[in-house]
């Protein structure tokens, strides 16, 4: 698969800016995993696609990600 450069990625997604910060990390992640070709993501990795969007970085990111890997039912692989 072509590698796809993060800002054309979110640029094709609707109101990705409105989607819920745990919205907004789980497609980050996905994006890091698939095209970033890494099968696990850390928080760093979460702040640095907020980055390269230019977006503000959720205050308790950690605690966002901790809940979607910890979760009654985890959402995303667990980070190391």
């Amino acid at each position: 698969m072509p590698r796809v450069e993060l800002n054309d990625f979110i640029g094709q997604v609707a109101d990705f800016g409105q989607w819920s910060p745990t919205d907004q990390i789980k497609l980050f992640a996905w994006y890091v995993q698939l095209h970033d070709g890494r099968d696990r993501f850390t928080a760093i990795d979460i702040r640095g696609c907020y980055d390269r969007c230019g977006m503000a970085t959720p205050a308790h990111i950690s605690a966002l990600i901790n809940n979607l890997v910890v979760g009654k039912q985890p959402l995303v692989a667990r980070i190391g």
